[in-house]
């Protein structure tokens, strides 16, 4: 984990907080096929002067078969405590022989 803790931009009169988890998995350490890349990233922004906070959450996620690569990333995105935005995008990428 990576907690980069709290900042304030003091010309701007914004604080920032962000932490980053990231898990890397083989099942058994012996299956390739089986190796599954996670991170998780928070990152809050509070925009002192004008009273607006923002919290901004991604999570991704890279597994694989034999043939391909599966991506899985979402971002979310909350004002002042209310849902925002919110997309989460799905891929498939070729090994080619990797």
């Amino acid at each position: 984990m990576d907690d980069d803790g709290c900042q304030q931009l003091v010309d701007a009169d914004i604080l920032l907080a962000e932490k980053t988890v990231s898990t890397y998995t083989v099942n058994g350490n012996v299956d390739p096929l089986t190796a599954k890349a996670s991170i998780q990233h928070d990152l809050k922004i509070a925009f002192q002067e004008a009273n607006v906070n923002a919290d901004i959450s991604t999570d991704s996620l890279m597994t694989c078969d034999l043939d391909n690569f599966y991506l899985t990333d979402s971002l979310t995105v909350k004002l002042n405590g209310e849902d925002f935005f919110s997309k989460t995008w799905k891929n498939k990428v070729s090994r080619r022989f990797v």
